[in-house]
């Protein structure tokens, strides 16, 4: 729960059809793993018994599994989901070409925001 809170994206609201709590979408380069062995460490040094691996990804599923790390898919924002389907619709050729240019350039823009 502390490692959601502080690398995890909540989301506003459970997806449709569902009353349970809202997901908590962790980066796309997230693995279990890494966050097991964070969480290891983190027990040695308070010295409390950490659980194996295999019981940590038990525990993850049956009690926080509205906890996800999300797929490379889901990892964008709302201007390229926009974008995107901008390129799925595109008739023409040029219209194509535009678009893939626009995606390209908010890439392009999205890399320097993260450099500053």
């Amino acid at each position: 729960m502390n490692y959601s809170e502080q690398f995890g994206i909540p989301q506003p609201a459970a997806p449709r059809g569902r009353d349970n709590d809202p997901p908590i979408y962790l980066l796309c380069d997230t693995l279990k793993k890494h966050v097991h062995e964070q969480y290891t460490e983190h027990c040695a040094q308070s010295e409390n018994r950490a659980l194996k691996y295999k019981t940590f990804c038990k525990v993850w599923k049956n009690c926080v599994s509205h906890i996800r790390i999300a797929s490379p898919r889901d990892d964008v924002c709302a201007t390229c989901e926009r974008i995107r389907t901008e390129i799925t619709y595109a008739v023409t050729e040029p219209d194509k070409i535009a678009a893939a240019e626009k995606l390209r350039n908010h890439n392009l823009d999205a890399v320097k925001e993260r450099e500053l």
